[in-house]
């Protein structure tokens, strides 16, 4: 996520309360059973992982590596500042379904979770998608920089699957699966969040806001044809049984249903290292019954830690969170930039990352899984 939709989403959510008391919904009635009816035994077990040994007693820490460059390593500024490595770590396929970028993207992104699944870490991809028609290297998917749409048939309310933009976006779809099972064939359970941040501003200042990607633009609607299309040709046609799916839409009309959503997902870039308790009621709230039924729920995207001592008792059950990257490798913490989540002093000083949270066995890191008996 860059700033701009940074300062945008502070923005809309400036009135969500920050701090960490009880919230109204505390069910331990969770929905764990993977949506892949057919999905991997390591899946299912990671799934079962986070319900009985995360939920309510801990919380699992996460980076987000850099898709976009080879020179910033955010791995390392972690274990620099902390002595400790994350649990997670998040890719992108940014740039992996254009030919003149993905031989160069490929081993850096796909190559990278394999080696670190293999080291005992967790992995997550999400996937700034590309205006598919586009075959320019970098394409854009921000709404204002394109004009490409999913396809959608308003009478039937159905994609318009034979339509010229449906065929790139297939392409698309097809390139991806393919890295997925790679992924797959490494043994690797990818935590998948696709279509990320759907609503951004759509609906709001009188209806005059916009998604800030095109496939949030397209209206919730047919965002949520694309998003049930896409689980149902990967888990059936492409065989794809090793995804936990991740729904990150930020916007009740844009969630699909709990059949296709495993963990709910929200990127709060609040500038707060509380539990963010309404915002966690909020988002456990998006799923189809939450009081009788309720599904695990993340920070998916973030820009502070949060603090141990905030998440404890709180009714806050956040299964995990993930700092978002950096601008640039600088290693000096002193440097105040406010595109550097980790690094610097903006959003977390050296006392919030060590301290306040990975210092604290609250806070789950990599050191601490055991990747084959959780599997076992």
């Amino acid at each position: 996520m860059k700033i701009k939709a940074v300062l945008l989403l502070t923005f809309i959510l400036g009135t969500v309360i920050m701090g960490c008391n009880k919230t109204v919904i505390n069910n331990s009635n969770l929905d764990t059973v993977l949506v892949d009816k057919n999905a991997s035994k390591d899946a299912q077990k990671l799934m079962d992982y986070f319900a009985n040994q995360i939920y309510e007693k801990h919380i699992i820490s996460g980076i987000m590596d850099c898709a976009w460059s080879d020179k910033i390593d955010m791995e390392a500024k972690v274990v620099k500042d902390t002595g400790k490595h994350p649990a997670l770590k998040g890719f992108d396929f940014m740039n992996l379904t254009k030919e003149a970028t993905k031989k160069e993207f490929n081993p850096d992104q796909v190559q990278k979770a394999i080696e670190w699944w293999k080291s005992g870490g967790l992995v997550t991809f999400c996937w700034h998608w590309r205006d598919p028609s586009n075959p320019a290297p970098y394409a854009e998917f921000y709404t204002e920089k394109t004009d490409f749409r999913i396809p959608f048939d308003k009478e039937t309310k159905t994609l318009d699957t034979q339509s010229k933009d449906f065929e790139y976006i297939k392409k698309d779809l097809d390139t991806v699966a393919e890295y997925l099972d790679e992924l797959q064939k490494n043994g690797v359970v990818v935590l998948w969040r696709p279509m990320h941040e759907a609503s951004g501003n759509w609906g709001l200042y009188g209806g005059l806001g916009k998604a800030w990607f095109w496939w949030g633009q397209s209206g919730p609607e047919p965002f949520k044809e694309l998003y049930k299309y896409m689980f149902n040709y990967f888990t059936n046609e492409k065989q794809l049984h090793n995804l936990i799916w991740v729904w990150n839409g930020q916007h009740k009309q844009y969630y699909p249903g709990d059949e296709y959503v495993d963990i709910i997902g929200w990127d709060p870039y609040k500038n707060s290292h509380s539990a963010l308790s309404s915002l966690y009621e909020k988002t456990v709230r998006m799923s189809d019954d939450a009081d009788k039924r309720q599904k695990l729920v993340a920070i998916s995207e973030n820009d502070c830690v949060p603090y141990a001592s905030e998440l404890k008792d709180s009714g806050c059950n956040w299964i995990f969170f993930m700092i978002w990257n950096d601008d640039d490798n600088l290693m000096d913490d002193t440097n105040d930039d406010n595109d550097n989540f980790w690094g610097g002093t903006k959003f977390n000083t050296i006392e919030d990352k060590t301290k306040k949270c990975f210092d604290s066995s609250f806070v789950i890191k990599k050191e601490d899984l055991n990747l084959e008996k959780i599997l076992k």
